[in-house]
């Protein structure tokens, strides 16, 4: 009232044609009751006098139910307080216009609002509303409702821990100034309501103009303000939201109704017809459209109505430090979003509308990789040298021994493992999709045809030394090459089958496998998903046991086949103990490593560096143990001399035994022929006989047992010239490896003295000095008789 009663003094001070005309308001008190306000326009229209316009209601129930009944009595009207988007709909409302603007009217302002931020994703919570819908993950919250329920709204946001970084608020349809204080019906303290409200945004369209602009009345809006506050301090009145609208509502009804006045004054002037007259139709229709043409600036911005609705301005506020501070404005006319502050976030970055899952691939590290490659480029020049060492010294007697054709095959078979791990580290970061994928298909080959060739060669190197240590005569076995390398073959044959069925039937193909979100630490409001890029196919556990199987099997009979032969004493093949020792290391590690890689595949880093580490330590050992050694050999015996005479003196060690054997059995042949006289002589020899066998054979028992003992003692001894022939130079090495010989052999003579002047040289010992192993005179023992047998006629004479 008080602001219609102060326009109403404003205009009666304007120039014509306003002030040629005086509104006069009929005033009634609906007190937002449906019934009453029905009774009071039904004797408002009954009792007179005439009236033009309806000027209301406050609530938007009864401007509702009086809309709808205007068009049966022609009168417009125009309501300066009535928010409800329902009533925009000009089919059931057609003579209905507002100078407030709708709650709707914010909603192109929200949508600029977020669009700036880059929310897409929003959730509302709305008073009165019966259906309710789930939202997951939402962040950004519109609250659609009025002020009365805030306090209750914000006190469940702060028991809930709704607010702060992780979510922004949006008060959309209403401003009013200090209403958290009044928390009574809530479980919350005013300072704790407003925790909950820091940093939450409202939005409303404007009540009073910011501008420092002299609208219609001649007067700015903070001038009005001034008047207006005088005016309600005078009659005791509290301030109204909407005093504003209802002070440009009371102009826009004198504009209009003073522009059909003169229209009609007009036309009465100038009409043909001396009784000219209007209906209440057409000067219902002249009022309507009149309004819709009023265009001037007021107290609460440019007052333009847009089929019947008032193109408002939007400002934007913050809640900060307890207080709403301006930080932005809207304009449905221009459409633009003009910021006069900036916005706070805490954190000092804007919230997110949901959990931002960011994906990160679980890549393998590049030092990691990096260590691992150089030491394979090493190995890999390492095993060039061994493949040229090997061509160039493949007819050298130490060559031929240790069969130059697998050794090439070795040689290959290490090349394409170390060559596995270059690739095996190339994940999608790397390497395209499409290429990924024939990298799978890589990978594979190379392994499996690396791993057969290599333990091939291994393989056919303990069955050649498996036949030679079970006969009885070198001469009995003649093994020959295409042999050795036909069993390769047929591994490798057995290899290419079972690729190319699985490269045809069921290929190997990059997919990616996601893993469950990590939230940040901090507590920002965002996750990452890694995710990890696999080597797959559909039927891969099938694939992988048939593999994992045959592989086995192979290195399970290179295992056994070394085992059976670990005791081999053939001079001859002295090599062949450094062979099923690398046997022994490189295949249970390939076994261990493949099944600890797949139970690894989702931790590349880790997965990457027990498949590198164990590839790198079984082609390095085998490389090692297998050529070493003959470099070493080749050193010392540069002729291949000394290796023949220890062949052909192997070779006489087994034709002794078998003529000792023959000696033994014509001599108890002898004996059982002889005269009865000589009965208890002949069984007193036998029981010498036997109870000598028996010490013979508890001392052949105890130089087995010293030379199993001995066993760690040759692995040092084996593995310290290979640290020495890559560190320092080979004369050193072979230095220290004669001296480690000669501390064994002084060890063994030192333990054994009864044994080794005794029995020893009889069964193709040492002697006692540092010197090479002596085989024993071949022509002495056919000239004499066996120690055993001489102690036995001694043993007669002295009965």
């Amino acid at each position: 009232m008080p602001a219609v009663q102060l326009a109403l003094q404003h205009l009666g001070k304007q120039p014509a044609p306003l002030r040629n005309y005086e509104l006069q308001f009929h005033f009634a008190d609906s007190k937002c009751d449906n019934a009453k306000a029905l009774k009071a326009f039904f004797e408002a229209i009954f009792y007179g006098p005439k009236h033009l316009m309806v000027f209301g209601g406050l609530c938007s129930s009864v401007t509702s139910i009086i809309a709808q009944s205007l068009k049966a009595w022609n009168l417009p009207q125009l309501s300066f307080a009535a928010t409800l988007p329902a009533l925009a709909n000009k089919r059931r409302y057609p003579n209905l216009f507002r100078i407030v603007p709708s709650n709707s009217a914010v909603n192109p302002a929200l949508v600029k609002f977020l669009s700036n931020y880059g929310w897409r994703r929003v959730g509302t919570l709305t008073q009165l509303e019966e259906r309710f819908t789930e939202e997951n993950d939402v962040r950004i919250v519109i609250g659609q409702f009025d002020e009365f329920s805030a306090a209750k709204v914000f006190c469940c946001v702060y028991h809930l821990d709704m607010f702060g970084l992780k979510y922004q608020w949006i008060l959309s349809g209403w401003s009013e100034t200090s209403w958290w204080t009044h928390t009574g019906t809530s479980s919350c303290s005013a300072q704790s309501v407003l925790s909950a409200m820091e940093g939450a945004v409202s939005v409303d369209f404007e009540t009073l103009s910011s501008q420092h602009i002299r609208g219609v009345s001649g007067r700015t809006p903070q001038e009005y303000k001034q008047e207006y506050d005088k005016r309600c301090m005078l009659k005791g009145l509290g301030s109204s939201k909407f005093h504003g609208f209802a002070y440009d509502g009371t102009w826009v009804v004198a504009k209009a109704l003073t522009r059909v006045m003169e229209t009609l004054k007009y036309r009465e002037k100038y009409s043909a017809h001396r009784n000219f007259t209007v209906t209440e139709r057409e000067m219902a229709n002249m009022i309507l459209q009149a309004m819709s043409d009023t265009k001037f600036f007021g107290v609460t911005g440019q007052v333009l109505f847009r089929n019947g609705e008032r193109v408002a301005t939007i400002k934007f506020a913050q809640f900060q430090a307890g207080r709403e501070v301006q930080v932005g404005e809207y304009s449905n006319i221009t459409d633009r979003l003009e910021f006069a502050g900036p916005i706070w976030f805490k954190g000092h970055e804007r919230t997110r509308d949901h959990t931002h899952v960011y994906p990160q691939r679980m890549e393998i590290s590049m030092v990691l990789y990096s260590i691992l490659a150089s030491i394979s480029v090493l190995g890999i020049l390492v095993t060039i040298v061994f493949l040229f060492f090997n061509i160039q010294n493949h007819n050298h007697r130490v060559a031929q021994m240790s069969s130059p054709s697998l050794n090439t095959l070795l040689i290959l078979g290490t090349l394409l493992s170390y060559s596995f791990i270059f690739l095996f580290g190339l994940d999608g970061s790397y390497v395209p999709e499409g290429v990924f994928d024939a990298l799978c298909a890589i990978r594979i080959w190379l392994i499996s045809i690396g791993h057969s060739t290599a333990f091939g060669a291994m393989l056919a190197k303990m069955w050649r030394l498996h036949l030679i240590y079970e006969s009885i005569s070198f001469r009995k076995r003649n093994i020959k090459n295409y042999m050795l390398i036909g069993i390769v073959c047929g591994l490798l044959l057995v290899d290419m089958c079972l690729l190319t069925s699985l490269q045809v039937l069921d290929p190997l193909r990059g997919t990616v496998k996601e893993f469950s979100l990590e939230f940040d630490p901090h507590g920002r409001d965002f996750a990452i998903r890694p995710f990890l890029e696999h080597c797959e196919n559909i039927h891969m556990n099938i694939w992988m046991m048939i593999m994992y199987l045959y592989k086995t099997l192979l290195v399970l009979l290179s295992c056994v086949l070394a085992w059976k032969t670990r005791h081999s004493n053939t001079l001859t093949l002295s090599h062949s103990r450094c062979t099923w020792i690398s046997v022994c290391i490189a295949g249970p590690l390939s076994v261990i490593g493949a099944f600890l890689a797949l139970l690894t595949r989702d931790q590349p880093n880790v997965q990457f560096c027990i498949v590198g580490v164990i590839i790198i330590t079984c082609c390095s050992v085998t490389l090692s143990l297998v050529f070493i050694p003959e470099i070493i050999l080749m050193r010392t015996d540069p002729d291949g001399a000394s290796l023949s005479k220890q062949f052909h003196s192997a070779e006489r060690e087994k034709e002794s035994e078998r003529v000792s054997e023959e000696k033994e059995s014509s001599t108890k042949q002898t004996d059982s022929s002889a005269s009865s006289s000589m009965t208890l002589i002949s069984t007193a020899l036998i029981d010498l006989l036997q109870s000598d066998n028996k010490y013979l054979t508890m001392c052949i028992s105890e130089v087995f047992i010293y030379v199993i003992m001995l066993i760690p003692e040759v692995l040092y001894l084996a593995a310290l010239p290979c640290l020495f022939v890559l560190f320092f130079n080979v004369d050193e090495c072979i230095s220290l490896t004669d001296v480690f010989l000669c501390s064994v052999q002084r060890r063994l003579s030192l333990q054994l003295p009864i044994l080794h002047h005794a029995y020893l040289p009889s069964i193709g010992g040492v002697d006692a000095s540092c010197s090479t192993p002596s085989s024993p005179s071949f022509g002495a023992q056919h000239g004499q008789e066996p120690p055993s047998f001489t102690g036995m006629v001694h043993l007669t004479d002295m009965k």
